[in-house]
C-alpha cells in the first residue's frame, strides 16, 4: 500500500484514511500509511461538546496527525456546538449537514 501511495504522489494524488476509529490497530495503522488526510468517524463527533472521552481521543489524534503531516477532517458535523468544539480541538476541517448537504453522485 505504501508503495502505491508513494508512486501516485508523483502525480499529485492525495490519499485519506476514512472513518478513523480508536484502538491499537487504528493507531498503528497511522504509522504504516503515508496518508494526506485523516477523517475522524462521526461516532466521535456526535455530541462531542459534552463527551470528554471523545474530546480526549480527538486531542490525541490531532497530535498524531500533526507529527505525520496529515490534515484532520471530522465527519458528521451536524450541530454548531460540535463545530465550535472541533475548532477548539484544532481539527483542520469538518463535513456534515451543518456545513452543507451532499452534492450529486458522480459515480
Amino acid at each position: 500500500m505504501t508503495r502505491l501511495i508513494n508512486s501516485a504522489a508523483a502525480y499529485d494524488y492525495k490519499f485519506s484514511i476514512d472513518h478513523f476509529r480508536n484502538g491499537a490497530t487504528a493507531f498503528s495503522y497511522l504509522q504504516s500509511i503515508d496518508a494526506h488526510y485523516l477523517k475522524i468517524d462521526r461516532s466521535f463527533v456526535t455530541g462531542i461538546s459534552d463527551n470528554t472521552d471523545n474530546q480526549f481521543f480527538i486531542k490525541s489524534v490531532v497530535q498524531i496527525a500533526r507529527t505525520r503531516d496529515m490534515l484532520l477532517i471530522a465527519e458528521g458535523t451536524e450541530e454548531s456546538n460540535e463545530f465550535e468544539t472541533l475548532i477548539d480541538l484544532d481539527v483542520d476541517a469538518a463535513m456534515g449537514y451543518l456545513l452543507g448537504k451532499p452534492g450529486p453522485d458522480f459515480g
